[in-house]
């Protein structure tokens, strides 16, 4: 009994494990590790990203939105669903692909019978038994405005949609001079995983102090 206890008990965590945001090396292959972001950023390959460089995404995609060209976005000019990219699918489903059979090989070392079976269980029970689950875990429109309105007023101006990037940008340009090099590209980034890293010991420690 108490194995099976036990063997629980480790597939929960594992499963739970499997859903959580991507980690720090995974944040690598993401595209934010300095090489990734001057690839992806860095439009006259200078060696220098400039604010307008790494923002230009972000405009793209609020002008993509912004159906009437009124400088906000509202509800009716949102999908339903909003879009996930191609690439980002393919980066979610390959990292819950490489995390599946990690925790399979791990059920097997325990002497789990039927693996599989057992990794579903888990994982629909997690997910209180919801079938129609969106795998690329899209938000509504309704959750987006929620979470991007800061002024309440139920829309979506460009400096809200790009705030976020706007704070990683000013994370980065360690000397505010309106360019990232990449030099201040890696020290953010090393700063960035130091943090994560940091805080996963001290989650882990709390944890083992139960």
């Amino acid at each position: 009994m108490a194995r099976n206890n036990k063997i629980v008990w480790f597939v929960t965590l594992a499963v739970a494990a499997a859903y959580q945001p991507l980690s720090a090396q995974e944040h690598d292959k993401s595209g934010r590790s300095p090489e990734h972001l001057f690839e992806k950023f860095d439009a006259d390959s200078d060696g220098r990203i400039t604010h307008d460089e790494f923002l230009s995404g972000s405009r793209d995609r609020f002008t993509a939105f912004d159906a009437n060209e009124d400088g906000y976005l509202v509800l009716e000019e949102l999908p339903e669903q909003m879009p996930v990219s191609e690439e980002r699918k393919a980066r979610r489903m390959e990292h819950k692909a490489e995390r599946k059979a990690k925790i399979l090989k791990k059920l097997e070392e325990n002497g789990v019978e039927n693996p599989e079976e057992h990794f579903e269980k888990m994982r629909k029970e997690r997910k209180g038994g919801r079938e129609g689950a969106h795998p690329e875990q899209r938000r509504s429109r309704m959750s987006f405005i929620g979470k991007m309105d800061k002024d309440g007023d139920e829309r979506v101006s460009l400096e809200e949609f790009s705030s976020r990037h706007e704070r990683m940008f000013s994370r980065m340009d360690a000397d505010q001079d309106g360019a990232v090099t990449v030099e201040e590209a890696r020290s953010a980034h090393a700063t960035m995983r130091h943090t994560r890293q940091h805080n996963k010991n001290t989650m882990k420690a709390g944890g083992d102090t139960k």
